[in-house]
C-alpha cells in the first residue's frame, strides 16, 4: 500500500516538472523568434520590394529602382556589412553609392535606370499625397496604366519618402506596402 502511494505522488511530480520545462523551452524559443524578427529582411513578407537609390559612376549621380535581390551586386565596402531594412534603407534615402562599370551594366541590363517624368511631376507639384491620391485607389493599388518608366519614377519618388512599393503577384499590379 506504501508503494503505491510513493509511485502516485512521484509520477505525479515528475508529470509536473516536464510541464515546466516544456513551458520555459517554448518561452525560451518564443522570445528568440521575437528578437530574430525584429532585425532580419523578412522576404517572405515582401514578394518583390523595390529599393531607390542614388549611384554615381563617371562623375554622373544616377537614380535608380531596383528589387531588393540586388542589393547583393552593391559594393559591400558602403554598405559596411549591414544586411537590415532599418539599416539600409536610410542609407539608400540619404547616400549616393559609388559603383563600378560592372555593376553599373548589371543595373541597365536589368532596366533599373529612372529617368524623370515630367507626367508626373506635373501632378505632383511637390507633395506626394498628389502622387497617392492621383495613381492609386483608397486600398492602395495602382489604378492607372502607366508606363514602366513611369512607374519607376513613382517608385522612386515614394522610396524617398518612406512609402513602400511590391509588386501583388496574382494580378501583377503594385501596391502599397505599409
Amino acid at each position: 500500500m506504501v508503494t503505491k502511494r510513493y509511485l502516485k505522488n512521484y509520477c505525479i511530480k515528475d508529470v509536473f516538472l516536464i510541464i515546466i520545462a516544456f513551458s520555459f523551452v517554448g518561452c525560451m524559443n518564443r522570445n528568440q523568434d521575437e528578437r530574430y524578427d525584429d532585425n532580419t529582411i523578412d522576404t517572405s513578407f515582401f514578394h518583390t520590394p523595390f529599393v531607390a537609390i542614388n549611384v554615381s559612376y563617371k562623375n554622373n549621380i544616377h537614380r535608380m529602382v531596383m528589387e531588393e535581390n540586388l542589393i547583393n551586386s552593391l559594393p559591400k565596402e558602403r554598405l559596411s556589412g549591414k544586411m537590415y531594412r532599418s539599416e539600409l534603407y536610410p542609407i539608400f534615402r540619404n547616400d549616393t553609392l559609388v559603383i563600378d562599370s560592372i555593376t553599373f551594366n548589371k543595373f541597365i541590363d536589368n532596366g533599373c535606370l529612372v529617368v524623370t517624368q515630367k507626367s508626373v511631376d506635373s501632378v505632383c507639384c511637390g507633395e506626394i499625397k498628389n502622387i497617392l491620391s492621383s495613381f492609386f485607389d483608397e486600398n492602395g493599388i495602382l489604378v492607372d496604366s502607366l508606363s514602366e518608366k513611369e512607374q519607376s519614377y513613382i517608385i522612386y519618388l515614394l522610396f524617398q519618402h518612406k512609402v513602400y512599393l511590391k509588386t501583388d503577384c496574382e494580378t501583377g499590379l503594385l501596391h502599397i506596402i505599409n
